[in-house]
């Protein structure tokens, strides 16, 4: 068996070995399991898909932004064919209509109860991840500032100026890879908003660093992690700069809860988890 993996290559350098086809590539390979990574400006991609894939290839489809037509019509294999349905809260309808397009076989979606909204197809419940190779505590670099935030503003940035009331907020807008690894490591904890049902990447990520993770609650997040215990939950703009103020003030406590939470994620969520994960549903659709 072999799992062929489709995702463009990505439009930022910085960020292309981040990319969760290459994540799933390495961690098949960790496993022993061939796997080979095909999409719009790889390599790979010189030879059509018709002429590469074999009988016993399996087809897994991580492109979620698919606009300029590269991807051929997947419906015209006989492989088993899975999609991963990651984002569905920004546009579920699109992730829909791609199912229906290529007569996808198993969804995975990210965000459990979304399920639904793929019926009949055959899903699973298959939530984020992060890759551990990539993303870890870095020693070489300390916690020197108090409070940050990684990412873009999207329904985030009034939050942001709330915690700016109160204590400066490194903001890094956009900064991806290598870059928000380090970025990560150098805070004390880092501030994060899912959006909508998403369990976001920034919270496995968060976690990966052995940071302190603030967020909000989402559902399903207690059945990935112990919310007591791996992470701080807030309710509104005053609990936020309460719990801001203690942890900031109990650096023992803080580095509890982000040691539980890096312990967590490691044994739980990396992309390897999610391979094993992904390698026992083929094996049970075959």
């Amino acid at each position: 068996m072999r799992i062929v993996i489709i995702q463009e290559k990505g439009r930022h350098l910085k960020n292309e070995n981040f990319r969760e086809a290459l994540n799933f590539h390495r961690a098949f390979k960790s496993l022993g399991v061939d796997s080979l990574v095909w999409g719009l400006n790889y390599e790979s991609f010189n030879t059509p898909l018709e002429i590469l894939i074999e009988k016993d290839d399996v087809i897994l489809l991580l492109e979620d932004y698919e606009v300029n037509g590269w991807i051929p019509d997947l419906s015209n294999f006989k492989n088993l064919t899975l999609y991963w349905s990651r984002d569905s809260h920004c546009v579920p309808q699109a992730h829909v209509n791609t199912c229906k397009k290529h007569n996808i076989n198993i969804v995975l979606n990210a965000i459990q109860h979304h399920q639904s909204y793929f019926q009949p197809t055959k899903t699973y419940w298959f939530p984020n991840a992060y890759p551990h190779d990539l993303i870890h505590p870095m020693e070489n670099i300390e916690q020197v500032h108090d409070v940050g935030f990684c990412g873009n503003y999207l329904n985030r940035k009034d939050w942001v100026d709330i915690i700016d009331t109160k204590f400066k907020v490194k903001r890094d807008i956009f900064v991806i890879g290598e870059d928000m690894v380090k970025a990560v490591n150098g805070y004390k904890i880092h501030f994060n908003r899912n959006i909508s049902d998403d369990i976001n990447f920034r919270t496995f990520e968060t976690l990966g660093c052995n940071t302190l993770l603030f967020t909000n609650y989402t559902p399903d997040l207690e059945k990935l992690f112990n919310t007591e215990k791996d992470m701080v939950l807030y309710k509104d703009g005053n609990d936020l700069l309460e719990k801001l103020t203690y942890y900031l003030n109990n650096p023992v406590e803080k580095n509890k809860i982000s040691n539980s939470g890096f312990e967590t994620v490691t044994s739980k969520h990396t992309f390897v988890n999610r391979a094993k994960e992904l390698i026992k549903i083929i094996k049970e659709n075959i």
